[in-house]
């Protein structure tokens, strides 16, 4: 069950859950930085963007479920690509 601060603040996870999460973060992360340099990010880049990357996808879960529309979803992801881009093309010049 997760803790619920005082206050009324949103729930948070419980250490056991914190550890797991983290884990499967980590792994997204490692398979995200991975595409990313096959795809020839600069290796400088890769862990900065993998954790952005990784971001906006669970940014993108959560907002799924919480209704948002898929309008709103394709707009940040599209939005988030063209930054990933950007950085790539700056950052590899």
């Amino acid at each position: 069950m997760p803790h619920r601060p005082v206050g009324g603040a949103a729930p948070t996870l419980t250490d056991e859950s914190s550890a797991v999460v983290g884990t499967l973060l980590a792994r997204q992360r490692e398979r995200v930085g991975a595409a990313l340099a096959a795809g020839g990010v600069p290796a400088e880049r890769v862990a900065e963007l993998a954790v952005f990357v990784v971001a906006v996808n669970q940014s993108l879960a959560v907002m799924s479920r919480a209704g948002a529309s898929v309008e709103d979803l394709r707009s940040i992801a599209r939005t988030a690509g063209e930054a990933v881009e950007r950085a790539v093309v700056v950052g590899g010049s």
